[in-house]
């Protein structure tokens, strides 16, 4: 591996480390050490899920998460971000996913379809459809997590409007989750972190 030298002394080998590959295996162990960004997100996701739980064992009515965001765009071209299929391939996940396939009919009525992939290659499909559409200021569409088996965990009602703030645009975000089923504690819990990772994610597609 190249981390040792060795001398042919006569009838012995002596066998010394050399520095140089040691020096960059410790600024690599350094780097591990440092404080790192994936650490702070897994243990935030898992507060979220406890905090999920114990909301869900309350009994407590529908979760609702309102986030929003300016987006260094203007209102038709962070519109067209949501709608067009190629532009929804490139934001539409939190951190660490990617999607892997999507369907994008942007009209009322509409089939709206992602699925997101993991690092691993672990799919997880969402499925619903479009229900108001007014371009370039409003945009609603209901979308349903799905377990494995690939029935419904629970539905979020979307509500996104989009307002001119300057040379950007201010996206307001809306969801309404209803009829959470067992197992759906993680999803519920990672509704307003992937939201606000994904709209990282789209902001950074206009800078």
């Amino acid at each position: 591996a190249g981390v040792v030298r060795a001398y042919p002394l006569g009838r012995r080998r002596i066998y010394a480390l050399r520095r140089e590959p040691l020096a960059a295996i410790g600024q690599w162990a350094a780097g591990l050490a440092a404080g790192q960004a994936a650490a702070e997100v897994l243990a935030h996701y898992q507060q979220a899920i406890t905090g999920e739980a114990h909301r869900l064992a309350a009994g407590r009515g529908p979760r609702t998460v309102r986030l929003r965001r300016t987006v260094p765009g203007p209102a038709a071209a962070v519109w067209a971000a949501w709608t067009d299929p190629e532009r929804v391939r490139r934001w539409w996940s939190p951190q660490y996913f990617t999607v892997a396939d999507c369907t994008v009919e942007a009209v009322p009525g509409g089939e709206l379809v992602i699925v997101m992939a993991e690092g691993d290659g672990t799919r997880h499909t969402a499925r619903g459809h479009f229900t108001d559409l007014e371009p370039p200021r409003r945009l609603s569409f209901v979308l349903a997590p799905e377990d494995a088996a690939g029935q419904a965990l629970f539905t979020v009602t979307h509500t996104i409007r989009f307002t001119p703030a300057g040379a950007g645009t201010t996206v307001t975000l809306h969801l309404h989750a209803t009829g959470p089923r067992p197992g759906a504690t993680p999803a519920l819990a990672g509704l307003r972190l992937g939201w606000q990772q994904a709209l990282d994610k789209l902001t950074s597609q206009f800078r």
